[in-house]
């Protein structure tokens, strides 16, 4: 099979409209030959690349977390959950009245996936 570039220098006797016909066969030949070649290239390599499952949102439901707003009510609140790493900035929602306030610990105790909300409850740091 004739490369991409050498297939085109080829053509270049060709006719403007048959050229460029005959170079888009080349172009389609050479993906059509280069991709499968890739992919066997690279299979002995597959042990160097490392795959990372990320947390789905439920898999919050039961952790602990810190409010990072001045107070959450029914409308409005965020918190950071700690995850070893950079937290986790989520949108939080309680019942009100609660003494959730910025820097207070929480659990969350739900997840609302419609408005990607999660909900939380005080817990006693002492």
């Amino acid at each position: 099979m004739v490369s991409g570039l050498a297939g085109q220098y080829l053509l270049a006797w060709l006719p403007d409209l048959l050229r460029y016909v005959a170079g888009m066969v080349v172009l389609i030949a050479s993906a059509a030959v280069a991709l499968p070649a890739t992919a066997m290239a690279l299979r002995p390599m597959r042990g160097l690349f490392v795959t990372h499952n990320a947390l789905s949102n439920v898999a919050l439901v039961g952790s602990s977390c810190r409010v990072l707003t001045l107070e959450v009510t029914e409308q409005f609140g965020r918190a950071e959950v700690a995850t070893g790493g950079a937290g986790i900035n989520i949108r939080v929602r309680a019942d009100t009245p609660n003494p959730l306030t910025k820097g207070s610990p929480a659990v969350i105790v739900d997840y609302d996936a419609g408005g990607a909300i999660y909900t939380i409850v005080a817990i006693d740091d002492s």
